[in-house]
């Protein structure tokens, strides 16, 4: 099963280099990558919808730092997970199949997933970050950032909500629009809205499988 999940991923990834009046929401970006990367473990489910597709993409993840991922993602009626200690990955399309080494197209997502997840390119590709707000996710205060960005080409836009305690990321929300060209054919039209939240558990276990 192939999973269109980069434009699922990629507004994660689309935080970036700002200037002067931009440089408090970028520093408050730096200090949620860096809160992030300290915590022992979390998930992330992420949403994607297109009303241009037949069917949504649901992907939930599980990340022990510091290489440790499990990835489910579910698109239509298919379904792939895969697993990586940092050294090997395995994946696996369906519930009831057997995990193999995962192919080169895997390894890219997941790649992609372990930089997204850690916050990592946050910091490089989107402009105009700046603060909007202060609003509650699941009872935690958190300040509201939003910011604007170019992802393959393509227009988007987001926000992102930070815990005022533990300066973790909580939510974020990401608008993609645009066309996706294919070298000189004509592209297909894109308009995703995609949705993270993050969710802190010290207890979580990644075990690679054994078949």
């Amino acid at each position: 099963m192939k999973l269109h999940l980069l434009p699922c991923l990629a507004f994660l990834l689309s935080l970036g280099t700002v200037a002067s009046a931009q440089d408090d929401g970028r520093e408050a970006l730096r200090r949620s990558a860096e809160a992030l990367k300290a915590v022992p473990a979390y998930r992330v489910r992420i949403t994607d919808a297109d009303p241009g597709a037949a069917q949504g993409i649901d992907v939930r993840m599980e990340v022990v730092n510091p290489d440790r991922l499990h990835i489910t993602a579910w698109e239509g009626g298919g379904m792939v997970e895969v697993f990586s200690d940092g050294r090997r990955t395995l994946s696996r399309d369906g519930s009831s199949g057997k995990f193999a080494q995962a192919p080169a197209s895997v390894g890219a997502l997941v790649a992609m997933a372990r930089q997204a997840s850690s916050l990592d390119l946050i910091l490089q590709m989107a402009g105009n970050v700046r603060l909007t707000g202060r609003e509650s996710v699941g009872g935690s205060p958190a300040s509201v950032y939003v910011f604007d960005a170019l992802v393959m080409g393509m227009h988007a836009s987001g926000k992102v909500w930070i815990a005022d305690d533990s300066q973790r990321p909580l939510k974020a929300e990401g608008e993609v629009n645009g066309e996706v060209k294919f070298g000189a054919r004509a592209g297909r039209r894109v308009h995703k809205h995609s949705v993270a939240v993050y969710e802190y558990d010290p207890s979580i276990k990644i075990t690679m499988p054994t078949n």
